[in-house]
């Protein structure tokens, strides 16, 4: 069976006739934008007659807003970074210190309680004093804690009368021991007795017996991990100047080495002598020309009878010293003294016999 020729002029009318007719998809309206009608700008009425305020109404009266019960403010776990303090130069504590300072320290630490103690020294070590002031009497310290601002310590020992140094600087001018010693930065081992011989005390008695009053304006305990730092800085101070035991009583050591001085110098004739200048006659007898006692000059100018009845030259203590003249040697007192007390010292001891000695066998 054959198909029938298909004519040129049908296959796109049959083809489209073939195929269902699409809808086509409907797209949606888009209205025109349209602007908001602007509305004028209405100005705040203005009360030409502020109300009046009342006076008796403060802002202390409002009620405060206090935080939740339980609430407390975070605190620094450690103290606040210090440039440039007073650094305590011990890592392993206060031990190695010399008899002095070993004695005034055992004195101020026994009021502090031990974990005080363990973290004062924490502080010393670490460099929280701030300032140190050491004025005749009292001793005041500012220590950086955890605040903003550093606290305030002070240290106020009993000072000692007029009366009581009077009777210090004639019992220490005794022996030049005491001045020597100070000088080259030491106290002496019989200081301390010659203080307590006196009824007076060089050491601190204690914080129990207020001597010395420490003071500090935190609000912890007293005594406080301050006040232990401060005095930790201190204990080294009076290990290099032993002078600040004494101005600490009340009188500076520059003053005090001075009295001692003064008070040789009027009651010791070495060294009274020693700084004037030795006897000249001021008027020598005249001679006569010497052609006159060319003729006399083999002749004995004195009887030997009358040797006997010549008067003895007068003698002249440290003539030696005074020959030597000034020393070269700068400082506070010239060494011309201190070298003439030390020989009369020398000369009194040696001249006086010691009970226990026994006597020479004949």
């Amino acid at each position: 069976m054959t198909r029938p020729a298909r004519k040129d002029g049908d296959d796109g009318a049959a083809a489209a006739a073939r195929k269902p007719a699409r809808k086509a998809a409907a797209k949606p309206a888009v209205k025109p934008a349209v602007k908001p009608a602007i509305k004028p700008a209405v100005k705040p009425a203005v009360n030409p007659m502020p109300e009046p305020v009342d006076e008796a109404v403060t802002a202390t009266d409002a009620p405060r807003v206090r935080p939740e019960q339980g609430f407390q403010p975070r605190r620094a776990e450690h103290p606040r970074r210090v440039h440039h303090g007073i650094r305590l130069r011990r890592k392993a504590g206060m031990e190695g210190l010399p008899w002095w300072a070993q004695a005034w320290f055992k004195g101020m630490e026994s009021g502090f309680a031990e974990p005080v103690r363990i973290e004062g020294l924490q502080y010393a070590q670490s460099g929280q004093v701030v300032t140190m002031e050491i004025v005749p009497g009292t001793a005041r310290m500012k220590v950086q804690g955890r605040a903003t601002r550093p606290y305030e310590c002070s240290m106020t020992f009993h000072p000692w009368t007029s009366e009581q140094w009077t009777a210090v600087i004639a019992a220490m001018s005794q022996e030049a021991i005491h001045s020597a010693r100070l000088l080259t930065g030491e106290l002496p081992q019989g200081a301390e007795r010659l203080v307590s011989g006196l009824g007076l005390r060089l050491f601190p008695a204690g914080l129990k017996a207020a001597d010395p009053i420490v003071e500090c304006a935190c609000k912890e305990a007293k005594p406080c991990k301050h006040a232990h730092a401060a005095a930790c800085v201190l204990a080294e101070r009076i290990e290099v100047d032993p002078l600040v035991l004494f101005t600490l009583r009340g009188l500076t050591g520059e003053r005090l080495l001075e009295r001692i001085q003064e008070h040789r110098a009027l009651t010791s004739r070495g060294v009274q002598s020693a700084h004037n200048p030795p006897p000249v006659a001021q008027h020598p007898p005249e001679l006569p020309p010497i052609t006159e006692l060319v003729h006399d000059f083999w002749r004995p100018g004195r009887a030997l009878l009358e040797l006997d009845e010549a008067a003895a030259p007068q003698h002249i203590p440290h003539a030696l010293l005074r020959r030597l003249g000034p020393s070269s040697l700068g400082g506070r007192f010239r060494l011309v003294g201190l070298l003439a007390s030390a020989y009369d010292t020398i000369r009194q001891r040696a001249l006086t016999p010691r009970p226990d000695a026994t006597p020479p066998s004949e």
